[in-house]
């Protein structure tokens, strides 16, 4: 990340409402900290604003969410497929599972999981779970990724972290696969500190609401009883539902917004040095993104004009904790050495949007 002077524009810039203090200072009044009514509120208003198909449950993070998932499909021992361009946490949550991660391809115009090398590794392997990240909130190849696993019965978990406000074809990305997670972490499209949100279709593989609390449920008299599963203190406490539910409100007017400045730098960037975006996708453009051979150099053009750029993140595979990977992959490869995002955040002022545009404008156009 090229870290720009004080007082710079930033890629990101966290940020809670004033209802969202609002909610969570009620909340503490209350004493409703552990739990309260503001969960099933929260719960309620993201199925409404997202036009969610089943009920969505609320953990502390999107990686507990992610762990819960493969657990409910029960992926000890067994290879997980895994996108390697996404942070770590989405392949350590195959460990957590004691999984073991196979890495897919991207294609390098996107970033995203490739279609031709997850049909390879299916022909010879035979992992448990898929699990696809929309990387910076443009969707996967989800048409071409479902029907390959549908031929080999394979469940795919998608991990929605960068998307949460996404749709594909209409439809909110997290309506798609036998799982999908999304984050509400700190510098996410909307933030309650931390929490993730977890979705679960169909009755194949255990119900992730034995996972997140202990592998305790209460039964019809509120009586606490055991799953028989070694769960996990994984549920979203009251205090950070009281701000999601509060923040839920702003999801489709920030996208919007950060659609918008997306809009601005189009105009200015050659269609060939911006990432791929789906025609049938609506991203959530939590990042802004380009391809450049000359990367450092647009990074040192941009630092010198006070704009942070950053590469996010890298092949996972580079971590050490998932062991010597011996294949060489191209898609990876070219990615990280041509991506780059600038800020798009919903909450830059006119004056930063016009002075990127017009850093873009002066970048392209050099002679």
């Amino acid at each position: 990340m090229k870290n720009a002077p004080h007082g710079s524009i930033r890629i990101f810039s966290p940020e809670i409402s004033a209802e969202g203090v609002v909610a969570v200072s009620t909340a503490i009044a209350n004493g409703e900290i552990g739990k309260g009514a503001a969960t099933d509120l929260a719960k309620v208003k993201l199925r409404k604003t997202l036009r969610l198909d089943v009920n969505p449950h609320l953990l502390n993070s999107a990686t507990a969410a992610l762990h819960t998932a493969l657990e409910s499909i029960q992926v000890e021992g067994r290879q997980v497929i895994v996108t390697c361009q996404s942070f770590i946490a989405t392949a350590l949550a195959v460990l957590y599972a004691r999984g073991k991660p196979l890495f897919c391809d991207v294609d390098p115009r996107s970033g995203n999981m490739c279609p031709n090398h997850l049909l390879n590794l299916l022909n010879n392997s035979s992992p448990k779970a898929v699990v696809v990240v929309h990387w910076g909130g443009n969707t996967a190849s989800i048409n071409e990724i479902e029907n390959t696993c549908s031929a080999f019965n394979v469940p795919i978990v998608y991990d929605c972290s960068h998307a949460l406000s996404t749709t594909f074809k209409g439809e909110s990305v997290l309506n798609f696969g036998t799982y999908s997670v999304a984050s509400c972490q700190a510098i996410k499209e909307i933030t309650c500190g931390d929490g993730g949100i977890l979705c679960q279709r169909g009755d194949v593989y255990v119900p992730v609401e034995k996972y997140t609390w202990f592998g305790i449920e209460r039964n019809d008299r509120r009586e606490l009883q055991y799953t028989g599963v070694v769960g996990f203190k994984y549920r979203m406490n009251n205090l950070a539902a009281s701000i999601l539910a509060a923040e839920t409100d702003k999801i489709i007017n920030r996208r919007d917004s950060r659609a918008y400045n997306a809009s601005r730098y189009d105009k200015v960037v050659p269609e060939g040095f911006r990432v791929k975006i789906s025609a049938d996708s609506k991203p959530s453009y939590w990042l802004y993104s380009l391809l450049l051979s000359n990367r450092e150099e647009f990074q040192e053009f941009f630092h010198s004009r006070g704009i942070e750029t950053s590469h996010i993140d890298l092949d996972m595979r580079e971590n050490p904790v998932f062991g010597k990977q011996s294949d060489e992959l191209e898609g990876i490869s070219l990615f990280n050495r041509q991506h780059v995002a600038i800020p798009v955040r919903h909450n830059l002022t006119n004056c930063e949007v016009d002075h990127i545009e017009d850093t873009l404008a002066q970048f392209f156009c050099r002679g």
